[in-house]
């Protein structure tokens, strides 16, 4: 049901430049949702090109691990993990347990086991606790518990789908709240800095 809300979603988008047109007689308030729907996209943008930058590089450091210690499948197991980092903090997980549960299997207990769960929990650690935070820490000016409690909300309602479109669809709804005096409290309890003025 997520997967058709999206595609529907998407949909919609070409019908937008004609809906801001008939929003307002107003051309100055027309302006104003566009300055704020590009402004969205601008930081939407930047954020899945960062993102993508990171799984990439999580899912090739992971992928070195697997291979070095001939974990097999270790290709497929790379591009899953690069996959699931679109989700935060689950995805991390996801990315140590589904390898080296396979690995047990292959393996079985004993110090390879143990080299493949302390790499790849490393490497997890490594980018998703340095290099991602650095990269994303303007991008989109989330706090960690908007991100939980929004990657909590849109997969109980949209399922898997919802669990990667979590973070930008918060960001939109962050950076929409702001423009509003009525709703602006709301979008600096959701930031990170408490900060949501315009860069």
């Amino acid at each position: 049901v997520g997967v058709l809300d999206v595609a529907f979603l998407l949909l919609e988008l070409r019908a937008v430049p004609q809906k801001l047109a008939n929003l307002s007689d107003d051309p100055a308030a027309v302006a104003q949702v566009e300055k704020i729907l590009t402004r969205i996209n601008d930081r939407i943008g930047t954020y899945l090109a960062l993102k993508t930058m990171v799984c990439l590089l999580t899912g090739f450091v992971s992928w070195l691990v697997m291979a070095g210690l001939g974990l097999e499948l270790a290709a497929f197991w790379a591009v899953l993990i690069a996959l699931v980092n679109y989700v935060p903090y689950i995805g991390s997980f996801l990315g140590v347990f589904v390898p080296v549960s396979f690995g047990l299997l292959q393996f079985g207990l004993g110090s390879e086991l143990l080299l493949l769960l302390v790499l790849l929990a490393a490497a997890q650690l490594l980018i998703g606790n340095v290099l991602d935070p650095y990269l994303m820490a303007n991008s989109l000016n989330l706090s960690a518990f908007a991100i939980l409690a929004s990657l909590a909300t849109w997969s109980a309602l949209w399922g898997i789908s919802g669990a990667f479109l979590a973070v930008p669809l918060t960001a939109s709804i962050a950076m929409v709240l702001a423009e509003f005096e009525g709703t602006r409290p709301i979008a600096v309890l959701l930031s990170k800095t408490g900060r949501v003025d315009e860069e």
